[in-house]
């Protein structure tokens, strides 16, 4: 459900280590509840230092998460030696 992808999503932000990010980048590009959407930008937002599109919820429509989502998919392209060894293998 959207409420618990956002939260765990809200849980691993919190959690400081960088290991979901990948998981993170990918999950962004799929999801498509504004809720859980913004807590997996927050989320990556607080696990980098990239700090992409920060957007209130009252504006968080189609347009402006495929906008976000495809920032972070540059982003992550650009910066993926970092996160690679946190990459699922599969």
């Amino acid at each position: 459900s959207p409420l618990v992808r956002g939260m765990t999503a809200s849980l691993l932000g919190r959690s400081g280590v960088p290991d979901p990010v990948p998981a993170l980048v990918e999950a962004l590009k799929l999801e498509r509840d504004p809720y859980a959407f913004r807590q997996m930008y927050e989320a990556l937002n607080e696990l980098t230092f990239a700090y992409i599109a920060v957007i209130p919820p009252k504006t968080m429509d189609f347009a402006t998460m495929e906008r976000i989502q495809s920032s972070w998919t540059t982003w992550y392209g650009a910066n993926r030696f970092a996160y690679q060894k946190f990459e699922d293998p599969n």
